[in-house]
């Protein structure tokens, strides 16, 4: 479920009862900064995305992980890209996606997609890790 930032009371509600959290932050330092100001609660539901990632400018996971004692497994990151952002804004992103999805090393967008890739394998880990811890003592059928 996608929520308003600055947690209005419907998200706090939605967020207080989801079973994994997953948080999507701008690129900024500045609003992962106040993110983690402003999160008093345990963080062990949470995954972390930073998207539209700049190496130039956005804070990378390895800081993130060390600042706010995160486990880096637990940080992923989708780097920022113009073709991509252009098949969004033009309605094409299936077929951006379909076109690109099992690009070479040498493509310009194999930066971007083994970035995404990375990032869902290590969500889908931890969504499979937390429904085990969950469900430790639940009979397996």
């Amino acid at each position: 479920i996608d929520t308003a930032c600055g947690y209005p009371l419907c998200s706090q509600k939605i967020l207080e009862d989801a079973e994994i959290k997953v948080i999507l932050f701008p690129p900024d330092r500045e609003s992962i900064d106040a993110f983690f100001r402003a999160e008093t609660e345990s963080r062990d539901d949470y995954f972390f995305i930073v998207g539209n990632y700049r190496s130039e400018v956005s804070c990378r996971p390895v800081n993130i992980s060390k600042r706010y004692h995160v486990p880096l497994e637990r940080i992923g990151m989708i780097p920022y890209n113009f073709s991509f952002e252009q098949a969004m804004l033009d309605g094409s992103t299936i077929t951006y996606l379909a076109q690109n999805m099992r690009c070479s090393r040498r493509s310009k967008e194999y930066w971007f997609f083994r970035c995404a890739t990375e990032t869902v394998k290590n969500l889908r880990k931890y969504v499979i890790h937390r429904r085990n811890m969950q469900c430790g003592e639940c009979e397996k059928v």
